[in-house]
């Protein structure tokens, strides 16, 4: 793979406009990932004890505001805070201190996260010739805020009308996953995508009727979060439940030590990576391919 190629399935690399700074949803918001969610703080707690505790177990570095939401009616907290940080590292900082320090206000133990956002839509019926370039040009154009971009990996082969096997000769797989500053960006680009609907952007594939289909996603899975080195495979057809065809089917995604073919539903399968990033890998980043349109990390069972 060249260097362009690379490119194209970096999803670490930013496709934020400087000028996106100015947008109003931007300028002077906090961007996604930032804000950390406090809970489990006692009643006779102030604010000023939970920004003493957070100081004293180093989770106020890259702190830029705190809010302890408090009821109106009452005028009593509800137990629960939020904490804004300058950055997605800071947060994560404060998250892992708190949990370390197991720290406590008026001797009761709190606990933080990240708070979860909307800002990653995965985006389907993409022309299979389109660069990551001419797509981000694209999806800009449904609004300012998009930060982060990456497609899924083409196939390598394909059957041609004969039903023999080809180089495939696309350079993606039809779909890619975009990333926003916030989740008020996100929740604005699907807004426009979904009002301009019958304007058809650029890189949209023409053979499919849909058209652009955009849906919210989850976070890319962290490889720590994945420590399983086995993908569960299910509504295989026919032609994929065999060994040779799970392998055919997921050999881009890493070193296959074996597979496994559920003896009584052999529309269910599983496939051995030698490590747990091939199995990050093909969950992050595959599409759909026939005969096997499910995967998860589920173990083998018969």
């Amino acid at each position: 793979m060249d260097e362009d190629d690379a490119y194209d399935f970096d999803e670490r690399r930013s496709v934020l406009l400087e000028s996106d700074a100015t947008d109003a949803l931007i300028a002077g918001k906090p961007g996604r990932e930032t804000e950390v969610f406090v809970k489990g703080i006692a009643a006779e707690a102030s604010e000023k004890d939970v920004h003493a505790a957070l100081r004293e177990c180093g989770a106020e570095s890259g702190a830029t505001g705190f809010e302890l939401v408090t009821d109106r009616t009452t005028g009593t907290h509800r137990g629960y805070a939020f904490a804004r940080y300058d950055s997605r590292e800071s947060a994560a900082n404060a998250v892992a201190a708190i949990a370390k320090a197991e720290c406590e206000v008026k001797k009761m133990k709190i606990t933080a996260s990240v708070k979860p956002s909307k800002y990653r839509v995965m985006v389907t019926g993409l022309r299979k010739d389109a660069t990551r370039e001419e797509i981000v040009e694209a999806l800009r154009s449904r609004g300012a805020g998009l930060e982060f971009f990456a497609l899924s990996r083409p196939r390598s082969a394909k059957k041609n009308a004969e039903n023999a096997v080809v180089e495939s000769g696309d350079h993606n797989g039809g779909r890619g996953w975009a990333s926003f500053y916030n989740e008020a960006c996100a929740e604005r680009f699907m807004k426009n995508m979904a009002a301009n609907r019958e304007e058809k952007l650029p890189v949209a594939d023409d053979k499919d009727k849909r058209g652009l289909v955009c849906e919210f996603v989850g976070p890319r899975p962290q490889k720590k979060e994945i420590e399983i080195k086995t993908l569960h495979v299910t509504e295989m057809n026919e032609a994929n439940a065999t060994d040779q065809g799970l392998r055919e089917a997921f050999e881009r995604y890493g070193t296959i030590l074996g597979t496994q073919i559920m003896e009584k539903d052999r529309t269910r399968g599983w496939v051995f990576y030698d490590s747990a990033e091939s199995v990050e890998k093909a969950l992050a980043e595959c599409e759909p391919v026939e005969g096997a349109a499910e995967a998860s990390t589920a173990p083998p069972s018969r």
